[in-house]
């Protein structure tokens, strides 16, 4: 979870950049930053982090209010998404492969009925089951 650094740069670690969060692979949570998306395409696209174009977003506006709107898209396509949907300071967008609609579930295996923790052995049922 991070933010693109702009007028609050002095706040932020300078090792902690968009294009080192994306460097770890994982799925980046940005938020702060839906204003400067046109800055935040180019930075993860054209920067050190060289995402693909193709990859996946979730443009999560105004969350948990009646008027929320959560879209997905690209990376190629958000700027415009963003433009289009009038989305402002109120907008998070989630940005990574996991976030690919055809990505397989997977669950973590501490939920699995073979795995014993201190609180369940082996065999039990999971809570989901």
């Amino acid at each position: 979870m991070t933010r693109l650094a702009k007028r609050t740069s002095a706040s932020m670690p300078a090792n902690e950049t968009l294009a080192s969060a994306a460097g770890a692979g994982g799925t980046l949570a940005l938020f702060l930053s839906v204003g400067h998306v046109r800055e935040v395409v180019t930075e993860l696209t054209e920067g050190a982090a060289r995402l693909s174009l193709e990859t996946p977003v979730v443009v999560a506006h105004r969350v948990s209010w009646p008027d929320e709107t959560v879209l997905r898209t690209t990376l190629a396509q958000l700027v415009g998404v963003v433009e289009a949907g009038g989305f402002d300071s109120t907008t998070m967008l989630l940005i990574g492969p996991a976030l690919a609609a055809g990505a397989p579930p997977r669950r973590s295996h501490v939920y699995a009925a073979s795995y014993t923790t201190r609180f369940r052995t082996s065999g039990q049922r999971d809570i989901d089951d």
